[in-house]
């Protein structure tokens, strides 16, 4: 069984993406804390909630870089076949 191996390169910016939609899971229950005057204490009670957000960001956003690597991909093969 052949080892996966992941480049660093890839692992940060995968890293970098999913830390961007915490901060962004974050700023959003800051935004509803605010808008609805409630308890600061729901920045920590309401963390599990902010998980999942980030989670769901994160495979909504996973989407379409996934598509648009398959049609780079796509491209890619077209190219290397023709020059043949």
């Amino acid at each position: 069984m052949k080892d996966l191996v992941i480049k660093g390169k890839t692992f940060e910016r995968e890293l970098r993406v999913l830390l961007g939609c915490a901060v962004f899971a974050c700023l959003l229950n800051i935004y509803a804390i605010i808008k609805h005057g409630t308890s600061w204490a729901e920045l920590i009670t309401m963390l599990h909630y902010v998980a999942l957000l980030t989670i769901a960001v994160y495979v909504f956003l996973w989407l379409p870089r996934l598509l648009v690597n398959l049609i780079r991909l796509l491209f890619k093969s077209r190219r290397s076949g023709e020059s043949s």
